[in-house]
């Protein structure tokens, strides 16, 4: 579930960086870098935990 909303996050993120790209809207590009970068994260941190806990 948490794997979906981080998708879901990342998705959004992009999304809107491109909307306001294309209409030149750099008060919105700044934002959306940011909460790309916290999903990606946040999903790489998740990735290991489940890589971890799957070891005997």
């Amino acid at each position: 579930m948490l794997n979906l909303m981080y998708n879901l996050g990342i998705f959004g993120s992009v999304v809107v960086g491109y909307l306001a790209c294309e209409r030149k809207s750099f008060w919105l590009i700044f934002p959306a870098i940011f909460a790309l970068v916290f999903f990606v994260m946040q999903k790489i941190k998740l990735l290991k935990q489940i890589k971890n806990t799957q070891k005997p």
